[in-house]
């Protein structure tokens, strides 16, 4: 018998913009599976923490240790304190600091920036890497006694009160600030700028975490369109299968994780929203609802993750789907 947890991302609208998203929007299968299942509070608020969760990870005092199990997964293999400094764009507008994603930049163009940053910062012991262009690491001997907020809670957000806490907060927020000078005046930056990019202008701290982080081999199945929960699954030596492959060849516990519907609520994207709840609708709320009917599941938990902290969890076992007397379903959930 299987056992599937599902992870989703933003499947709620917020409160003020959902009569309007969800208008017209044809999900029974999903409006079932929300208001027959048992709703109760989740125990993880992010994407990172349901991860970690999901893989039997131990949280640091420092929170969910996700840069050191990105870095592994990204072929650094030191020892030491990782934490992530990815690129971001920091705007100022009237009364905020608002934290934009980057892209467009070259594989030369990140070198040279991290090359100013390592050369900048080489006697204060820090060394910064970047194996990808929009993941980039630091490096440290030992760890930073702050806890830090993911950059996924942060983009499109408001930095004031997402910086780094804890005893040390202060000296990362001088090196933050350090950072933005220097990135600020960096040649790369007009190029970009002149290509019509966002420039890389700061980095944002999150993740930390020591190196040889342990991952639990308890899943017996992968399924994702989400780099993180990948790289989560290649560490813990999990293949990577595509939606519905695993489905029907494996056994036993298994982790879906569909991320499409972020990247489009943060970018105020409303018809690509819809058109990818839709998609959810046919590729996953559908076939897991027929296959608990069918009884092929032991028990379904869907872990829906929304802006601002909010997280529950409902709950799934075969009987749950004949609770017919059960009305409502999205609309109501976002209530």
């Amino acid at each position: 018998m299987k056992n599937v947890q599902l992870i989703v991302p933003d499947l709620l609208p917020p409160p003020d913009w959902a009569g309007e998203l969800l208008s017209g929007l044809a999900v029974p299968a999903l409006d079932a599976l929300l208001v027959r299942g048992e709703r109760t509070a989740a125990e993880s608020a992010t994407m990172e923490s349901a991860l970690c969760r999901a893989f039997g990870v131990s949280v640091e005092e420092g929170g969910d240790p996700v840069a050191a199990i990105t870095a592994q997964a990204d072929g650094l293999s030191q020892g030491g304190y990782w934490l992530r400094a990815d690129p971001v764009h920091f705007l100022l507008q009237r009364d905020k600091i608002v934290a934009l994603p980057t892209g467009g930049v070259t594989s030369d163009e990140v070198a040279a920036l991290i090359g100013s940053l390592n050369q900048h910062f080489r006697e204060d012991g820090l060394t910064f890497h970047a194996p990808h262009p929009q993941r980039w690491y630091l490096r440290l001997e030992v760890a930073p006694s702050i806890t830090t907020t993911p950059l996924s809670q942060v983009l499109g957000r408001d930095i004031r009160h997402l910086l780094p806490q804890g005893e040390a907060a202060l000296r990362w927020h001088r090196l933050t600030n350090e950072i933005q000078m220097l990135l600020h005046q960096h040649p790369i930056n007009e190029a970009l700028e002149a290509r019509g990019l966002r420039a890389v202008n700061g980095v944002w701290l999150w993740g930390g975490g020591a190196a040889g982080v342990a991952l639990s081999k308890s899943l017996q199945s992968v399924a994702t369109d989400e780099t993180l929960a990948g790289q989560f699954a290649q560490l813990a030596g999990q293949s990577e299968h595509a939606w519905p492959d695993c489905w029907q060849s494996a056994e036993g516990a298994q982790l879906l994780v569909y991320g499409g519907l972020g990247e489009a609520l943060r970018a105020g994207d409303w018809q690509a929203w819809r058109e990818r709840i839709q998609a959810f609708e046919y590729s996953y709320a559908q076939p897991l609802l027929a296959a608990l009917r069918r009884g092929e599941l032991a028990r379904l938990e869907i872990q829906v993750l929304c802006s601002g902290g909010d997280a529950r969890m409902y709950t799934l076992k075969r009987a749950s789907v004949w609770k017919l007397w059960r009305r409502g379903g999205l609309v109501q959930a976002v209530r």
